[in-house]
């Protein structure tokens, strides 16, 4: 079966590291509209925000029916080594022959889920893992797709939310923050705060973190916490400094990358009452 690839992009090209809100709406929206022509996407993006554009995606496109693919190179097409034909290859081949709805990161023969991997290497061919959810599938000397891993096909129609909340920040919990977090948090613009927190969801009992965590919430700030960690996940109950979060209103995001928190935090803040 012989499929027919269209090729687009956008004008001027734009490094990913100066990926905003407004290109994550560009993106989703251009997708959307387009999603009834094709039988999958493909994506073409730089490594750096990769995971983040792929998180937002897909929580903006509700139940997809199609494979929408993101993929990019560790190195340049025009360096000899470079990876960018073998994973643009590899990605054009699940967004045209598989029927997985979701949005998805092709790379280094890996398939994963858009909202579960990360960058994890700024060096090795292999840049991208998924710490808390195994791979949908591998592309050996077939491209092969787990079905028992994959999203199901949805029974509601598709639809688009392409709008994501400005106001959401990311802190990061380090000996030594609480002398500067109430500074970093008094900001009428915030409308939500992804806290990377210790371990399992722990913070500072010193130096008024809790309690400046503690005024932001009442203040209806959203403050979902995760994990600094690669591998696990926030129980904020497991110990006292985690239960003091809960206590002052924060959010366990569970297993959730820092990428796919923050997008879904932003998404659902401009596009839920």
């Amino acid at each position: 079966k012989i499929q027919i690839f269209i090729f687009t992009s956008f004008a001027p090209p734009l490094d990913s590291s100066d990926m905003q809100f407004e290109h994550y709406t560009a993106l989703a929206t251009t997708v959307a509209e387009n999603m009834d022509e094709y039988h999958g996407i493909v994506i073409a993006h730089g490594t750096d925000t990769m995971a983040w554009s792929a998180s937002a995606l897909s929580f903006s496109l509700e139940n997809l029916r199609k494979p929408v693919v993101f993929t990019g190179a560790q190195l340049p097409l025009e360096i000899i080594r470079s990876d960018a034909l073998t994973n643009l290859i590899d990605s054009c081949i699940v967004a045209a022959y598989s029927d997985v709805p979701e949005v998805m990161v092709v790379f280094d023969s890996n398939v994963f889920r858009g909202n579960r991997c990360t960058k994890s290497s700024c060096f090795g061919i292999n840049g991208f893992s998924s710490y808390n959810y195994p791979r949908l599938g591998n592309a050996g000397t077939k491209v092969v797709v787990n079905p028992r891993r994959h999203l199901p096909m949805p029974t509601e129609p598709f639809s688009s939310k392409c709008n994501f909340h400005q106001g959401v920040v990311v802190l990061k919990l380090f000996p030594g923050v609480g002398r500067f977090l109430a500074g970093m948090l008094n900001d009428d613009n915030i409308r939500g705060v992804v806290l990377e927190a210790f371990g399992s969801g722990d913070a500072p009992s010193y130096d008024g973190v809790v309690d400046s965590l503690d005024r932001v919430c009442k203040a209806g700030v959203v403050v979902v916490v995760v994990t600094n960690c690669q591998e696990g996940h926030v129980i904020l109950e497991t110990y006292n400094a985690g239960l003091a979060l809960k206590n002052a209103g924060a959010t366990s995001g569970g297993d959730m990358t820092t990428e796919a928190a923050f997008t879904k935090l932003s998404w659902l803040l401009a596009n839920e009452p």
